[in-house]
């Protein structure tokens, strides 16, 4: 069975794995150019045809008298298409929580699977009417510029991120960022121009949430693999052995939104790349 959601304790924060659906990948979207007989072994496949699972999640964190949400999932376009489909909403009021007690967004990056629930439908009311979203500076000008293609997926973008320019509830930011205590937005450029992961410390614990700095453990342990959603293939990979490399030296772990539900792991030197080790975390339910 696919599992939708998974709460676990990180310090004095509860954290919520939530997914929004999860679907099917093309190998060759996610490892172009890679011989099957490499990634294969990775990711356990057994057919190089078959689609890849891709989880599309949202991270709510609450402690502290804060309650916080990482990216906002695909929104309702996808409803009914895959599994769990447009179920983001369902499973964070399954825990008791209203979108109105939502204080913080912190979206990872501007593609349409990381802000389709900032608003409710188009042109409607922003979702969680309570909080202040925070996208980085780069990326809302990319945005915004011009020159930046017309395509399905930015025009979609714009209209989750256009509304809230308009209500006052965007916050950019240029550079590593805090907007909250024990919360940083780490610039992870590649996948997008901006694109940050965040990182949540607490009691002296430390934990990446990646965003799409990678899609998936394979391209933490291979960095140089970048899928084809990456806008700038180069940068993608400087970025992912940057935060390998932080991740290994502040002895933090990782995790990531297109991630099965529930992974959590921390990363280790190797030749060549790195090595992914599980770390099995307690999972808690609702009180």
């Amino acid at each position: 069975m696919t599992q939708l959601s998974a709460q676990f304790q990180f310090g004095a924060l509860r954290i919520a794995a939530l997914s929004d659906g999860v679907g099917g990948q093309h190998p060759n979207d996610w490892f172009p150019g890679v011989p099957a007989a490499d990634w294969m072994p990775v990711v356990a496949a057994t057919d190089a045809t078959a689609l890849l699972p891709v989880n599309f999640g949202s991270f709510l964190i609450r402690g502290g008298g804060r309650t916080v949400l990482i990216d906002t999932g695909n929104g309702n376009r996808l409803h009914g298409q895959h599994t769990g489909a447009a179920g983001l909403l369902d499973r964070i009021a399954a825990l008791g929580v209203q979108p109105s007690e939502v204080d913080t967004v912190l979206l990872t990056h501007f593609h349409g699977d990381h802000v389709g629930w900032n608003v409710e439908n188009d042109g409607g009311p922003i979702t969680f009417s309570n909080a202040t979203y925070y996208l980085s500076e780069v990326d809302a000008a990319y945005l915004a510029n011009p020159a930046t293609p017309a395509t399905p997926g930015n025009d979609f973008s714009r209209s989750r991120i256009n509304p809230l320019l308009e209500a006052g509830r965007l916050e950019t930011f240029d550079g590593e960022f805090a907007p909250l205590e024990g919360m940083t937005m780490v610039p992870t450029p590649g996948h997008t121009p901006g694109h940050c992961s965040v990182l949540i410390e607490s009691q002296g614990e430390r934990l990446f949430v990646v965003g799409d700095a990678a899609p998936s453990v394979a391209h933490l342990e291979h960095p140089e693999w970048s899928p084809v959603f990456d806008l700038d293939v180069p940068r993608a990979s400087e970025s992912r052995r940057a935060l390998a490399d932080r991740a290994i030296r502040d002895q933090a772990l990782l995790t990531g939104g297109h991630f099965p539900i529930l992974t959590v792991g921390r990363l280790h030197e190797a030749s060549p790349g790195y090595r992914w080790e599980p770390v099995e975390v307690e999972q808690i339910s609702e009180d």
